[in-house]
């Protein structure tokens, strides 16, 4: 068995639209149930992958960094156009269109899209603007091959899939999912 290292998810773009939450500002006074999101790190100019959102659970609650200041701000969750890059397995991005994803896929081959729901996940990797693969995978599954159960049994559906492709150090990979409800874990090997 080998143990392949994950690649740390470069969002590019979404069609999933950005925490509406005001971003976490160190001097400002927070007072309790404010609720903030927080993208860059404490220095305030790196930024923090997945973003996530806070309340404050504290009156006067002032220069206090969300992440670093559990009895000042109390942890929401990782904000919806994130929440299928969070790493748990009980939050997916969810929207009321279809959801367009583009990721960098650079020097990775392999990606894994886990707790899926819909009929098909289509995947295409570009470079340069140009299509090198996509593929149209479908989650329907049939649990045995019968002509009673294709004309009268109901589909099973695949809540994962794994998708294997070409390694460049410039590519980007599209994950468009249908119905609006993406995965609840992206997770994209080296």
């Amino acid at each position: 068995m080998k143990v392949a290292p994950t690649k740390i998810i470069t969002l590019i773009s979404s069609s999933v639209n950005a925490s509406a939450k005001d971003e976490y500002v160190a001097g400002t006074t927070y007072v309790t149930d404010n609720e903030v999101k927080v993208s860059f790190e404490s220095d305030g100019t790196t930024p923090r992958f997945p973003v996530v959102e806070y309340e404050s659970i504290d009156d006067g609650n002032v220069g206090n960094y969300p992440p670093d200041s559990p009895t000042q701000w109390s942890e929401t969750g990782t904000s919806n156009i994130h929440a299928m890059f969070d790493g748990y397995i009980n939050s997916a991005t969810i929207d009321s269109t279809d959801i367009d994803v583009v990721v960098g896929s650079a020097k990775s081959d392999f990606v894994g899209l886990f707790g899926l729901s819909g009929s098909a996940v289509t995947l295409t990797l570009s470079r340069n603007g140009s299509t090198i693969k996509t593929e149209e995978i479908s989650l329907k599954t049939l649990p045995s091959i019968s002509y009673y159960v294709w004309l009268f049994e109901e589909y099973d559906y695949k809540d994962r899939i794994f998708w294997e492709y070409p390694k460049y150090s410039d590519a980007s990979l599209l994950l468009a999912y249908p119905l609006g409800k993406g995965p609840q874990n992206v997770v994209i090997w080296l």
